[in-house]
């Protein structure tokens, strides 16, 4: 019994070491942020800098409290930009990463609002 015991023990870590895996998706400029990207790492690979746009909530519903990270893996910065009524607050205005490997996180924090901290100029 104590072995059966040990096997479920050994599953139910394994399945939480899999659900802390993050799924990373490569990105490029022109890409706007979907509902789907919730908790993801979009990894910016540019030779030039680009735009991410953060849409309003009649372009796409995301909800409240939704969250993603942005890697610059290229020599191209990520430039975000608030699209229809959607808003963006950062620390003094800043909109844009500040170089490769730098990571931003995104988060949803009202119906049009969104806030990006991190790496930021």
């Amino acid at each position: 019994m104590s072995y059966l015991n040990d096997l479920k023990t050994l599953q139910a870590i394994k399945s939480q070491e899999s659900e802390r895996l993050v799924e990373l998706t490569t990105i490029s400029d022109g890409y706007t942020v979907l509902s789907s990207s919730n908790n993801k790492t979009l990894l910016f690979d540019d030779s030039s800098s680009g735009y991410i746009t953060l849409p309003d909530y009649s372009e796409d519903s995301i909800p409240v409290g939704f969250t993603l990270d942005v890697v610059q893996i290229g020599s191209g910065k990520a430039v975000f930009e608030p699209s229809g009524s959607s808003t963006i607050k950062s620390l003094n205005s800043a909109v844009e990463t500040s170089g490769e490997g730098a990571m931003v996180n995104v988060i949803k924090i009202s119906t049009n609002g969104w806030l990006i901290s991190g790496d930021i100029q």
